[in-house]
């Protein structure tokens, strides 16, 4: 389990230990309240495993970071919200509230990453940010060349265009493909599909960038390890 703040901006970890916003406290910070090995530090220090903090000479516990690999099942909404029915609490079970990275419509499953570390959600969220997403496909009719070009290629979906992705027939099921995007447009391949004369039977994330679906079986969850975390920050 990764339970480290190390490399975790300063403003992130005090606001997580008083429980405030990012900008609150950058301000508190800001004051020189805050305290690293003694030093008055910037909001954007990088704090290290070693370091030892201080709030108005109180030592601050940095707090424990949970990542996690969650395969959602189909027909679950991708909300915290328990007022909506079939959300993420009915089958997501942990000791921490944790927040998903991204979403996956209701009738799409696989990989979804969980966390309580706000510091990488945009970077992995954001639909600029370049970062890998494979998808398991299976639409209604038989597909062929011109429909792996299209889709490669890329089209117009809701006035922007989609951009290239790397697409590849499954050898074993001729109604079936895999997609690589780098971007992330709402419904984006539902809706390529339904441009080219398709619907999507069933549609699986198998990987986040290097975090693979692999054999976790709806519903089932597993902690990142240390070394899956820190890939994250190479990027």
């Amino acid at each position: 389990m990764y339970r480290s703040s190390d490399g975790q901006r300063l403003r992130v970890v005090v606001s997580r230990y008083l429980q405030t916003s990012l900008a609150e406290a950058a301000r508190v910070i800001a004051e020189g309240r805050v305290t690293v090995n003694g030093y008055v530090q910037k909001p954007a220090y990088r704090v290290a495993a070693q370091d030892k903090l201080e709030l108005d000479g109180k030592e601050i516990e940095p707090p424990q970071l949970y990542y996690v690999a969650f395969n959602k099942p189909r027909g679950i909404e991708c909300t915290l919200n328990r007022d909506l029915p079939d959300n993420l609490l009915t089958v997501f079970h942990h000791k921490e509230r944790l927040y998903p990275v991204g979403r996956l419509d209701k009738e799409s499953e696989g990989l979804l990453l969980m966390t309580n570390d706000g510091s990488i959600y945009h970077d992995i969220a954001h639909s600029d940010s370049q970062k890998e997403k494979e998808y398991y496909v299976e639409v209604h009719k038989p597909i062929d060349e011109d429909f792996i070009r299209s889709m490669s290629e890329g089209m117009i979906i809701l006035g922007q265009h989609t951009g290239r992705s790397l697409v590849t027939a499954v050898e074993d099921n001729p109604k079936a493909f895999h997609i690589v995007l780098t971007r992330g447009m709402n419904r984006q391949i539902r809706r390529m599909c339904y441009k080219l004369g398709f619907s999507v039977h069933k549609l699986v994330r198998l990987r986040i960038m290097h975090i693979h679906l692999g054999d976790l079986a709806p519903g089932a969850l597993r902690d990142l390890t240390a070394e899956e975390v820190a890939e994250f920050r190479s990027f």
